[in-house]
């Protein structure tokens, strides 16, 4: 398990800038209510369920990996948010 470890975390850091950009806008979307509930609202209007979103945890690769998947699964609304919020665009 620690050399699949090794191994994912070295993969990681080829697409770190993209992993970083990610999780700052889910910390972002996580901290704040009424963004939360902007979200909600725009993944009712592109019908895909709402995911809360989650932080990774370094030390745990597959954590980053349920926060890709989460992000790329709201994607849609993600895109109709930032071209109302500018604090998600610079995310």
């Amino acid at each position: 398990m620690h050399i699949l470890n090794l191994a994912v975390n070295k993969g990681l850091n080829l697409i770190c800038e993209s992993v970083k950009k990610v999780r700052s806008l889910m910390s972002y979307i996580k901290t704040s209510q009424p963004v939360r509930d902007s979200l909600k609202v725009l993944c009712k209007v592109k019908g895909i369920d709402y995911l809360a979103p989650k932080l990774d945890v370094k030390t745990e690769w597959n954590s980053t990996f349920y926060m890709l998947e989460k992000w790329k699964s709201i994607e849609p609304a993600l895109n109709l948010l930032a071209a109302n919020d500018p604090n998600v665009r610079q995310k």
